[in-house]
């Protein structure tokens, strides 16, 4: 009969598997840590975006807005977790720190023609696509900018990352996004009334959107100074137009710019326009009170927003009888209907186009600009004429008014749809 007795050999393999078992044990309970821990770090970096600081985080985001991709922002927020709350609150403040483009036609070209209308034919605007770009900082180029269609189109403005324009055929309005060159349709404003028998089609001075085309909120805002005077509203996905009628007494409308969810229009007299666009309110029309004297030569008046403030922009030759001279520029900040004077605009630049329109931006030191500042350019002028808010006074010796924009498309500043 076999003794089942331990022997000392038999013992000491039996002690030695308890510690092998202990050991495997403790292995298998070190990688579940291991694992565990790697689960963590695997979070932790994904948040590793988040703790980096404003400052660069800023900077990345300012590089994909002025990527060629239109859409690499969007892309990459949709893609990064960590970063979509990032995008998503800081996107208006990362691109009112973006450089400006303008976008204006080339005075000096000298094949430039202007084509009035020709009874024989149906369209009512052709322009030469003659035009320049620009730029204080912007990596865009002309290269890169597509305008086919402003050849034969009329440009009423640019918003929310569109260049809009009049079909000259169909009357349709039509928004052109200028970098990638996709066009969106709009459907037509209603035509002249069938009592106006050969009467040309609708002609629209200016236009603006409330919203990006994508958004359920979007509206298109046309201004006709001719037939009925006043302003055609459309919902971007509709066909049915409302109308709000404006009268002309003080001055027609010569810019449009979206500010508090409501359109503000200035006339060349200095008369403020309100529309309500999402009410059915009637119009409001007023001259601010404080409001600087209006010449004949004057410069402007414009209007543009900044933070949610509308800024009025005075630009006053300081001798009315010779206009190519030196101008004194004021800037003004609409409080209710009156005008307050403004010695500073703190960390913002102005960039103004004399037969355009004025952008403002913030932060403009980070590409070459100056704090508090203001820029002007015209007709005849290839770089910018610099000036501090607390200065006023620029000398524009070859300034002349040219008040063509009625025929030639006026300067644009534009930006990536991207942007907005």
């Amino acid at each position: 009969m076999a003794d089942h007795r331990l022997t000392p050999h038999a013992c000491s393999k039996r002690i030695r598997r308890k510690p092998a078992a202990a050991a495997d044990q403790e292995f298998k309970r070190q990688k579940r840590n291991i694992q565990q821990q790697n689960v963590e770090d695997d979070g932790h970096r994904h948040r590793d975006w988040a703790v980096l600081p404003d400052l660069i985080l800023h900077s990345l985001l300012g590089r994909l807005f002025l990527s060629a991709d239109s859409s690499a922002p969007s892309t990459f927020a949709s893609v990064c977790r960590s970063w979509h709350s990032f995008f998503a609150t800081s996107k208006q403040c990362i691109v009112s720190t973006l450089p400006p483009l303008l976008l204006r036609p080339r005075w000096d070209a000298p094949s430039r023609a202007i084509l009035f209308l020709d009874v024989t034919k149906k369209r009512p605007f052709v322009h030469e696509p003659f035009f320049d770009v620009l730029s204080t900082a912007f990596p865009q180029s002309k290269s890169q900018l597509r305008n086919d269609r402003l050849a034969n189109s009329y440009i009423c403005g640019f918003s929310h990352g569109y260049i809009i324009t009049m079909d000259s055929r169909t009357n349709r309005p039509v928004l052109t996004d200028p970098f990638t060159g996709k066009d969106l349709w709009l459907f037509p404003p209603p035509p002249p009334n069938h009592f106006e028998k050969g009467a040309p089609p609708r002609k629209v001075q200016l236009a603006i959107l409330t919203a990006a085309p994508r958004s359920e909120d979007c509206r298109i805002v046309l201004y006709s100074p001719t037939l009925l005077e006043g302003f055609w509203i459309c919902k971007a996905r509709s066909s049915v137009w409302s109308y709000r009628h404006l009268s002309i007494t003080f001055g027609r409308p010569s810019q449009l710019i979206l500010c508090r969810h409501k359109i503000y229009a200035i006339t060349s007299s200095a008369r403020i326009v309100i529309i309500n666009v999402l009410f059915d309110l009637p119009i409001v029309k007023f001259l601010p009170e404080g409001c600087p004297r209006i010449r004949f030569f004057n410069v402007g008046p414009f209007i543009t927003e900044f933070n949610g403030e509308l800024l009025f922009i005075h630009c006053d030759p300081l001798n009315p009888l010779n206009p190519s001279s030196t101008f004194n520029i004021q800037v003004y900040r609409l409080s209710e209907h009156r005008l307050v004077r403004m010695e500073s605009i703190g960390n913002c630049a102005l960039f103004i186009e004399t037969e355009g329109f004025v952008m403002a931006r913030a932060n403009p030191g980070r590409w070459g600009a100056k704090e508090n500042h203001i820029y002007l350019t015209g007709p005849r002028y290839k770089s910018w004429k610099e000036v501090s808010v607390g200065t006023g006074l620029v000398d524009l010796p070859e300034f002349v008014p040219m008040g063509t924009w009625k025929m030639w498309p006026r300067p644009l500043w534009v930006l990536p749809s991207s942007c907005y």
